[in-house]
């Protein structure tokens, strides 16, 4: 009995050796582009899911997206906060177009022509500059002037480093008011 067993073991193991050795023999005579177009065959056909999927359609679809509905790819390497600077977004141009609306002090507000002009200041010059409404600076423009208040519009960018715009309102300091 014991014979025998050594015997079938033997012989699966002859069998086993046989097989593997004749499907290496097989492989070896396939040229090496045949195995690499299998593999490419193999590659791009498309696998069955072992559950059906649901179908997808987008709400609104937009006339730029014919049927490509993947993810824009994100560089994994790029921080997702940037750090913000105190470096201008916008190019630095003389006079007005160049002032950022957070270096401006407001002064005074002077009516004329039934028109508000807005007196104000900046920290780094000693020069006062008049603002009307819809007037540009660097990040922003000018929104409305009242008799005590200049309400600015400023081009800011969030900590994901997407653009926004934010409201802001320069008050007069100090014992100001309007002039007639």
């Amino acid at each position: 009995m014991k014979k025998m067993k050594r015997f079938c073991l033997s012989l699966g193991l002859v069998l086993f050796v046989v097989v593997l050795l004749a499907s290496s023999a097989i492989a070896a005579q396939k040229p090496a582009a045949a195995r690499r177009e299998g593999a490419k065959d193999k590659a791009s056909a498309p696998r069955k899911a072992a559950f059906p999927l649901p179908s997808v359609t987008p709400v609104h679809p937009s006339p730029e997206d014919k049927g490509d509905m993947r993810l824009p790819e994100r560089d994994p390497f790029r921080a997702l906060v940037v750090r913000q600077s105190d470096e201008p977004l916008f190019p630095v141009v003389p006079g007005k177009r160049g002032i950022r609306v957070r270096q401006l002090q407001l002064k005074g507000i002077v009516k004329a022509d039934g028109h508000y002009i807005a007196v104000m200041d900046t920290r780094q010059s000693s020069g006062t500059l008049l603002f009307r409404e819809n007037d540009e600076v660097s990040d922003g423009h000018v929104v409305s002037i009242s008799e005590d208040t200049v309400q600015f519009q400023e081009r800011s960018i969030d900590p994901l480093g997407k653009p926004y715009w934010r409201d802001v309102v320069k008050k007069i300091s100090g014992s100001g008011g309007v002039n007639p």
